[in-house]
């Protein structure tokens, strides 16, 4: 929405504030304590709170870029490896290029990522934490879902758009 409304310059930092929202919480936490319990807590619920912010009557974003701030904190301080993380940034990019649905970007990269978690991962808190935010985050997209199964769900442009002139005022 911010991309489409507000522009591309607009929607980048949006995305990186969004990203560092997620990652800023598990900062904190996991320099005030070591428990990396308290650690998740802190990315899962800067998550989840991205989409009921009290300062907008609780109407907020879908949790994808904070899902993948909370995704960023995972790798830095409770996996300690990156690959999850990349794994997740590349689904959503090739997909994105692909397909240039948004939407369907966020919802399959998050719910890999999610299961994969399980795999490569040994937190099990962790990955059952990114399964529900997944789910959450499918859930939010609902409206997507049925204009992508109508055929109606909005593509993002590759390149941008020329300023189109107003040629009514020319004369043949």
């Amino acid at each position: 929405n911010t991309l489409r409304v507000l522009g591309k310059t607009a929607r980048i930092t949006v995305t990186i504030l969004d990203i560092l929202k997620g990652f800023i919480a598990m900062l904190v936490f996991s320099i005030l304590q070591s428990d990396s319990t308290i650690t998740l807590v802190a990315g899962f619920a800067a998550s989840i709170g991205h989409a009921f912010p009290i300062f907008a009557q609780f109407k907020g974003g879908k949790a994808v870029s904070t899902y993948f701030g909370f995704l960023l904190g995972i790798a830095v301080f409770i996996q300690k490896s990156p690959w999850l993380f990349l794994l997740a940034v590349v689904i959503f990019f090739s997909l994105a290029f692909m397909t240039r649905y948004v939407s369907l970007s966020s919802m399959v990269a998050s719910s890999i990522a999610s299961i994969v978690s399980f795999v490569m991962m040994s937190n099990r808190l962790a990955s059952s934490m990114l399964v529900v935010i997944a789910l959450f985050i499918i859930y939010r997209h609902r409206e997507n879902i049925k204009r992508l199964l109508a055929g109606t769900e909005n593509k993002v442009s590759a390149a941008k758009k020329a300023p189109q002139s107003d040629t009514s005022k020319l004369k043949n």
